[in-house]
């Protein structure tokens, strides 16, 4: 759990040509008014959400999780599809030290690299 948020970060940020993790990108794609479309937001989402909601003891964990979860779809969007600068030209390690050092306010528990 403790790692789930870069590694996802990192895997929406990798360039389209060498190897990454595409779950949150088939997220991202999954519009429309299918079924199976449908299912898959529901359980990719309900996967990330309750795995970083492990990450905090506030009351309203799951609320934090989804926030993240937001801020995160939200930077794939803007970075691979918008392509809004400068988020879209930003170094991946830019964006992750300051997305995860922001992230340690609703996730307290979200281990410090001493980077940020």
């Amino acid at each position: 759990p403790e790692r789930l948020l870069e590694v996802a970060l990192r895997g929406l940020l990798a360039p389209g040509d060498g190897p990454r993790d595409r779950t949150l990108e088939v997220y991202l794609r999954s519009t429309g008014t299918g079924e199976a479309r449908s299912e898959t937001r529901r359980l990719l989402g309900r996967e990330y959400t309750s795995v970083l909601a492990t990450l905090t003891d506030a009351d309203d964990a799951e609320l934090r999780s989804d926030l993240i979860l937001a801020w995160l779809l939200g930077i794939g969007l803007t970075r691979t599809v918008i392509g809004k600068d400068p988020i879209a030209s930003a170094d991946p390690d830019d964006i992750c030290r300051l997305m995860l050092h922001a992230s340690r306010t609703l996730l307290e528990k979200l281990p410090d690299d001493g980077s940020a």
